[in-house]
């Protein structure tokens, strides 16, 4: 047990810390925004090239490991509509619902979570499951993003508009995404960038860990918890726990090594992304129950996260 408080406490303290700085007026709204900032574009990317690049891409690249933790996402997905079309729930409703119950906090918090746990040795595993879910949300978010076209409530004008908006955004200008990609191909080449540069890197990927926390703290300070309790309980229980769960059943016929297995599990069970308040708002669709769902999921995965630590140590 000391092990799984040594290992949370100084997650959810830094969480703590970043949300205390915003209340208490020590911390602006600009400021919150140029932190999150900093780990989105430098500290962030830097961190994931570095452990990728040093470690050969067949010990970290599974076949096993991402049709499993795929297979999870897209199962609460297809229970999820299944769910919402029985009890005649609108598509853009229902659409919002799989976009926040698939889409965690892989990144921001997924990353120096699953470093405390496991050390930098499963950072490359981390780094896979955050390409896989992003991959298979932003294919959601076009599936969401046209049935709210189709009902005429978008922000975004018309598919095309649509398409240029999440796309390029999400891919080909995305730093996470490019920050892996030529992590792989570093790996793949067996390339070593000079030490004063690899000592630069370092340096960067050292901050983004503890900054990323800090910066989760100060966005939920500026997130209203208006209404939707019954929405956001619902929310937090298929993110927190059925998700994790369906992760497990698909590892059971699909097996890989025990610590893939839990950094995966535990990417699964992260709290609902930041990101999906910018799509609710894009789309104008459950607005304040994804910015709750957001609050909510991330105290409630204080517990949820200790117990999966607990039965995968």
């Amino acid at each position: 047990m000391a092990t799984i408080v040594g290992i949370v406490f100084p997650i959810f303290a830094l969480i703590g810390l970043g949300y205390l700085g915003r209340r208490l007026g020590l911390l602006s709204g600009d400021a919150a925004a140029a932190l999150s900032g900093y780990v989105y574009y430098f500290s962030l990317p830097a961190l994931l090239y570095v452990k990728v690049a040093e470690v050969p891409v067949a010990e970290f690249f599974s076949g096993n490991l991402i049709f499993a933790y795929s297979g999870g996402i897209l199962t609460a997905s297809l229970l999820i509509w299944a769910v919402g079309r029985l009890r005649r729930m609108d598509r853009r409703t229902i659409g919002m619902f799989i976009l926040n119950a698939t889409f965690g906090n892989v990144g921001y918090m997924g990353v120096p979570f699953n470093t405390v746990a496991f050390g930098e040795r499963g950072i490359p595993i981390v780094a896979l499951t955050i390409v896989l879910t992003l991959t298979i949300t932003t294919l959601l978010s076009v599936t969401l993003g046209l049935a709210v076209i189709e009902g005429g409530g978008s922000n975004v004008n018309g598919w095309r508009g649509l398409m240029t908006s999440l796309f390029p955004r999400r891919f080909l200008s995305n730093p996470v995404l490019l920050s892996i990609a030529i992590g792989v191909l570093a790996s793949l080449l067996t390339i070593r960038l000079p030490e004063p540069v690899q000592r630069f890197l370092g340096l960067l990927a050292d901050t983004a860990g503890p900054v990323a926390l800090f910066a989760i703290g100060t966005f939920l300070h500026a997130t209203p918890v208006l209404k939707g309790l019954r929405e956001v309980t619902v929310l937090a229980g298929v993110k927190l726990v059925a998700l994790p769960l369906l992760t497990i059943a698909w590892f059971y016929w699909l097996p890989v090594e025990r610590v893939p297995f839990a950094i995966a599990v535990l990417q699964s069970a992260m709290p609902v992304a930041a990101t999906n308040f910018v799509f609710a708002q894009q789309f104008g669709v459950a607005v304040e129950v994804t910015a709750a769902g957001i609050v909510v999921s991330t105290v409630l995965s204080l517990l949820t996260l200790s117990i999966l630590l607990l039965l995968l140590l």
